[in-house]
């Protein structure tokens, strides 16, 4: 029974019919401290570009209800948002 429940999960994964979020906002501090370490992020500019190319910020861009934002976010508002995040963690 469970491997019939996984593999329906895995199809519908593959199929596109169910959406995969990101769990990055999660432990976001793990990360960012591995890529400062790495020297990938090495100030608050880079940071910010370094999220922007994550598959979290694509999907913070399309849901960003699932990550407790307001739904009709404007562009430059989850900018502010994220950029400000950022800062917080210096």
């Amino acid at each position: 029974m469970k491997v019939s429940f996984m593999q329906g999960k895995y199809e519908s994964l593959v199929s596109g019919r169910s959406l995969i979020e990101s769990h990055l906002h999660l432990h976001l501090v793990e990360h960012l401290n591995a890529e400062i370490v790495l020297g990938t992020v090495t100030d608050l500019a880079v940071a910010v570009e370094w999220l922007r190319s994550t598959f979290f910020y694509v999907r913070v861009q399309r849901n960003p209800c699932h990550y407790s934002l307001p739904p009709n976010l404007q562009h430059s508002q989850l900018e502010a948002k994220l950029q400000g995040c950022l800062s917080e963690l210096k």
